[in-house]
């Protein structure tokens, strides 16, 4: 580590200020406020520091903390293969799609989430109208990023035999192209409020899947 910090030394300030925001298309206040969302530091020293040396340091920590969620995609998608029903013929089509798993759960900031669930393990789903047309309506689940956001949630009317449980990202966005009668699952990504939110269509997921399904099948045999 030390050898990577007298190499990025070497470079002037405003050539690695121009690389971070190139490779992660992202400026050093969004970084370091990712990197917080996403690790163990809650404060930053009021000493007066060199600007330098801050960018240096959030460069390495958030290439850490992009590779550990990285790393926790891919266990999870390792081991929704190891659980496929060993027919010869699930695994390697789990295998295929989970590319397509992995772009989208790279979108979302948590490795997993909180789903509400009811007494027979069913997840609950909330029905949405639109406002300038009620007729128009759709299914939607909601995930939090915490427990107490889920308990607390102003959209669900949580009832004594409903329980959150946290599920891998992986595992919600492939369960969500089996409930059929859901439309989208609505993640809320940051805590402790409800109005930073991104919608996954089932539609969506499915298109990619096609697509991607479509590149891997064999071509058609020629029978004549």
């Amino acid at each position: 580590m030390r050898l990577l910090s007298l190499q990025i030394l070497t470079t002037s300030l405003a050539i690695r200020t121009a690389i971070l925001r190139q490779f992660f298309s992202v400026d050093l206040v969004h970084c370091w406020s990712s990197l917080r969302r996403n690790s163990n530091i809650t404060s930053i020293t009021s000493t007066p520091i060199d600007r330098s040396s801050l960018l240096i340091d959030v460069t390495v920590e958030f290439i850490l903390v992009t590779l550990k969620i990285m790393t926790n995609l891919e266990k999870q998608i390792q081991l929704l293969i190891k659980n496929a029903p060993k027919d010869g013929i699930t695994p390697k089509l789990v295998a295929t799609i989970a590319p397509v798993l992995r772009v989208a759960a790279e979108n979302l900031r948590h490795p997993r989430y909180y789903i509400l669930q009811n007494s027979e393990g069913s997840w609950v789903s909330t029905t949405l109208c639109n406002k300038a047309n009620p007729e128009l309506q759709k299914q939607v689940i909601y995930a939090f990023p915490r427990l107490n956001d889920a308990i607390r949630s102003s959209h669900i009317e949580i009832k004594p035999q409903v329980v959150a449980k946290p599920i891998p990202i992986i595992d919600i966005l492939f369960q969500l192209l089996a409930i059929t009668p859901v439309d989208s699952i609505v993640f809320m990504e940051t805590p402790g409020t409800n109005t930073n939110a991104v919608e996954v269509r089932r539609a969506d997921l499915e298109n990619m899947i096609q697509q991607t399904l479509q590149q891997h099948l064999p071509p058609p045999t020629n029978i004549a």
